[in-house]
């Protein structure tokens, strides 16, 4: 949890709400002290407390479950460097969230899009409120939809055994 993933952007926006419901911002991991006091000012700051949540770090193996009580994935990284910029094809988050049955909110660029646009349980922002509230919005109204289709990516193309089953295995056998 740091910088350039846009929770400054989402804390702005915690007092608004989607279809009648409430927004809320959990957040699960590492986190600088410093980085921490930031967000915490900014909840203030916007008087949203009672929609902020920061849980700590999690036990890995609990962390499907965990995750099993919220509806959408935060994986935005917004490209201030080359690791961010790229991070489509390779940033576990987006997978782990799939893994657990949820629609993602990614940042808005070519290469995420290059990767990941025709899926239907991705959506785009470009870190404006309006554009974060649309991506809520449209995930609400279909969210159990999105949350089977991350699902069953994850099932049938987005998991270390089909991989290994299907690319890995061939090779291995023909060696």
């Amino acid at each position: 949890i740091g910088i350039g993933h846009g929770l400054e952007d989402l804390i702005a926006i915690l007092n608004k709400k989607i279809n009648g419901k409430q927004l809320e911002l959990h957040l699960v991991g590492k986190v600088r002290d410093s980085y921490l006091m930031k967000l915490e000012d900014l909840v203030l700051k916007n008087q949203v407390r009672a929609y902020f949540k920061y849980h700590g770090m999690q036990p890995f193996a609990q962390l499907p479950e965990f995750l099993s009580q919220f509806d959408v994935g935060i994986a935005i990284h917004t490209p201030y460097n080359v690791t961010y910029s790229t991070g489509g094809t390779a940033s576990n988050k987006i997978y782990e969230y799939a893994a657990s049955g949820m629609p993602v909110l990614l940042f808005d660029n070519v290469h995420y899009r290059t990767y990941l646009e025709h899926r239907k349980w991705t959506f785009f922002t470009d870190l404006t409120q309006q554009s974060l509230l649309k991506a809520i919005e449209v995930i609400d109204e279909n969210l159990s939809q999105y949350s089977d289709e991350a699902y069953s990516d994850f099932q049938n193309e987005f998991n270390f055994e089909q991989i290994f089953q299907d690319r890995l295995i061939p090779v291995l056998k023909s060696l």
